[in-house]
C-alpha cells in the first residue's frame, strides 16, 4: 500500500471512494485551492481504498475526515493514514490536533484513542440529532 497526495491524476479514484463513504465530496479544486488543506489517498493494487482529509493552520491541525472502504477495514489502513498525518503535523511543528466524532462511532473513537486523542468537550446535536465529542491530541 502507498499513500499519495490527492491530485488531478487520482481525482477520479477519490470521487469513486467518496461514493462509498456517502459523504458530500469537496472538489479537487476546493481542496487544492486551500493552502492549509491536505488530502491523501491510500492506494492498494492501483485502487483508492481510503483517504484522510485534514487542515494545518500554523500551529494547529484539524482532522476533517478519515475513511476506509468496508472491504479493506481491519488491515491497518486507517493507522497508516493517521501516522502519515501525524508525521506531517510534526514536520510543520503543530502543537495540537483536534477532531469531532459522533459519540456512537465506537470504532473511530477507538482509533483516535489509540493515537492519544482525548475527549475535551461534547458538542450537542453536532450531527443533526447526534452529539459529537471534540477530541484533541497535543503534540
Amino acid at each position: 500500500m502507498k499513500i499519495e497526495l490527492l491530485t488531478e491524476e487520482n481525482d477520479l479514484q477519490y470521487r469513486q471512494l467518496l461514493n462509498h463513504s456517502h459523504e458530500r465530496p469537496d472538489s479537487l479544486e476546493t481542496i487544492c485551492s486551500n493552502p492549509f488543506r491536505f488530502c491523501y489517498l491510500a492506494i492498494e493494487d492501483q485502487q483508492a481504498v481510503g483517504y484522510i482529509d485534514f487542515s494545518i493552520m500554523y500551529e494547529h491541525a484539524e482532522l476533517n475526515q478519515i475513511y476506509v472502504l468496508d472491504s479493506h477495514r481491519k488491515r491497518k489502513i486507517a493507522t497508516k493514514l493517521m501516522n502519515h498525518m501525524l508525521n506531517l503535523c510534526k514536520e510543520k511543528q503543530c502543537e495540537n490536533i483536534t477532531l469531532e466524532v459522533r459519540i456512537d462511532n465506537h470504532s473511530a473513537i477507538s482509533l483516535y484513542e489509540k493515537f492519544q486523542f482525548q475527549k475535551i468537550a461534547t458538542r450537542k446535536n453536532y450531527y443533526q440529532t447526534k452529539d459529537a465529542w471534540l477530541m484533541e491530541r497535543k503534540m
